[in-house]
């Protein structure tokens, strides 16, 4: 067969163009009606990367979070502070923000600077005199919205087999009194030993009367209250002032520096255990001796209380994974008789 002169093979195109044109045209309006009269319930082949890509066009701006907890909180008064109560002291730092869903299964769209987690404190509630856990966990954000946004995003979660049922409290006395203690100081100089509130009388005592060894927490006390009530207006990635005050309130991160130790050996002077921890970093190098504090001593009950102030987390860390749960072994001479009780040690958080 002779091949075509140069120049056929587009008039025979242009010319096949111009026959189906007028018999297609009139039935394109035909093909899409029936296309988009498709069942929409039908299920279709999408990849993973379609399904996320959707799902980021449904999430919700986190500012609509707000109308949302009020919707379903009516008569709560909204705060950045959340309280989860909880007898078990074993809820750690991490399980909290653990249980915050990654992004592709949030309700909200997070900003750039969010997208990875909210960023919050997590301490326990505590005795201040005696630092004893009293079955709560305070959750401390940035400002009101983010706290609203966490709120709504683990309803229906669970945390170490624990219902996540979180209430909005307001920065009171009440809960003032539980998130900070005196005996935790990352500034003064004042001794930390001196404080003579009872554990009992906590209560009833005032928050100026417990905190009164504490200047610091002392003046962060007086700046709370000079505080405009109305924290709404700071929304998204926009701290709120008071985010900054509560955290130094609360000693973070210097609190997690820190070891509580119960059943600690009776007659065991400050020298002598800080020689025994020889090999660990206190928060006063100088002198070992200043980091380690007497809560708590009764011989007739066989209960003491002792906190460990060290110089990183690390050393902490170290001190708990080394210690907790062991017996001590006699320290002062042969006849001493031994404490059978295990020590129990845990990080301040």
């Amino acid at each position: 067969m002779d091949k075509l002169p140069p120049g056929a093979y587009n008039r025979l195109l242009n010319l096949l163009y111009k026959k189906t044109v007028p018999e297609v045209s009139p039935k394109v309006p035909l093909v899409k009606r029936v296309l988009y009269d498709l069942d929409q319930n039908e299920k279709t082949h999408k990849s993973a990367l379609d399904d996320l890509m959707e799902h980021s066009w449904r999430q919700k701006p986190m500012e609509t979070a707000i109308d949302d907890v009020k919707k379903k909180l009516s008569n709560s008064v909204l705060s950045n502070i959340l309280l989860f109560s909880c007898k078990n002291s074993l809820v750690g730092r991490r399980d909290f923000h653990n249980v915050f869903p990654v992004n592709r299964e949030r309700f909200y769209f997070l900003d750039q600077q969010l997208r990875k987690g909210l960023d919050f404190h997590v301490v326990k509630g505590r005795n201040p005199a005696s630092l004893i856990f009293s079955g709560q966990y305070y959750l401390l954000f940035a400002n009101i919205n983010q706290a609203c946004v966490y709120y709504m995003e683990t309803q229906g979660k669970l945390i170490n087999g624990f219902d996540l049922q979180f209430d909005f409290v307001l920065p009171t006395e009440n809960h003032l009194k539980r998130m900070a203690s005196p005996l935790i100081q990352s500034s003064d100089t004042s001794n930390k030993s001196e404080i003579s509130i009872r554990p009992d009388t906590v209560g009833i005592t005032p928050i100026s009367d417990i905190f009164k060894t504490s200047p610091s927490k002392s003046r962060i006390l007086k700046e709370l209250e000079t505080l405009d009530p109305d924290r709404s207006r700071y929304i998204k990635e926009n701290p709120d002032p008071m985010y900054d005050l509560m955290a130094r309130f609360i000693d973070v991160p210097h609190r997690y520096k820190q070891v509580l130790v119960k059943n600690y050996p009776f007659g065991l002077s400050k020298p002598a255990l800080s020689n025994l921890l020889w090999d660990y970093q206190f928060a006063s190098p100088e002198n070992p001796q200043d980091s380690i504090t007497h809560i708590h001593s009764d011989p007739l009950t066989q209960t003491t209380s002792t906190l460990l102030n060290f110089k990183d987390e690390t050393n902490a860390k170290r001190f708990v994974r080394n210690h907790h749960g062991r017996r001590w072994e006699k320290m002062l001479d042969r006849n001493d008789k031994p404490l059978y009780e295990p020590i129990i040690c845990e990080i301040l958080d």
